[in-house]
């Protein structure tokens, strides 16, 4: 009883304190130097190393909870925006790349561990899809393209976003809801 207060009273607040002053530095450092690609292999790498940590250390519920908290603010939440508008290998330039699905499933993967960071990756979609859209509307009105032509391009975008929707957010609902919409 006694060495768990003083644990708690003098030692947990430190811990949770460094750590967090530590992820902030490491992400920073990390992501200036890295693509988003990079930076989600580490990020992912670093959730599950600090799990076992915690689990190899022996650290009470009360403070497991909150140190992954702190380290999933500081590796996903606080870059979400970032990780998604990098502009060679962010979530935004991915979806540029049909052959990029698993690097996007990877970026969901880590994104969903953090709910309010996926808002980004569906945002994205949505903004992709109606670029593309607008695209080829474009080409339509000039002439560009034959309306034939034009429905082999939607219906071939589709199949495109269908795939990412399907496989780098692995079917997820709220998705494929967006990707609907942004059709509209």
């Amino acid at each position: 009883e006694y060495t768990a207060n003083v644990y708690e009273d003098d030692l947990e607040q430190v811990f949770l304190g460094t750590t967090q002053e530590f992820y902030h530095a490491e992400s920073l450092q990390y992501l200036s130097c890295n693509t988003a690609t990079d930076y989600v292999r580490k990020a992912t790498a670093r959730l599950a190393e600090e799990k076992e940590r915690s689990q190899a250390l022996g650290l009470p519920a009360t403070t497991e909870g909150p140190l992954q908290g702190i380290v999933q603010t500081e590796l996903i939440e606080r870059h979400a925006r970032t990780l998604v508008g990098m502009e060679h290998s962010g979530f935004a330039a991915l979806l540029k790349d049909e052959t990029k699905l698993e690097e996007m499933r990877d970026m969901y993967d880590l994104f969903v561990r953090v709910p309010s960071s996926v808002d980004n990756l569906r945002d994205a979609l949505a903004d992709r899809i109606k670029t593309d859209g607008r695209s080829l509307i474009a080409d339509q009105e000039k002439g560009a393209a034959d309306p034939a032509a034009f429905v082999r391009g939607v219906l071939a975008m589709r199949d495109k976003y269908d795939r990412i929707v399907s496989v780098s957010f692995r079917n997820e609902k709220k998705a494929q809801k967006r990707m609907r919409e942004s059709f509209e």
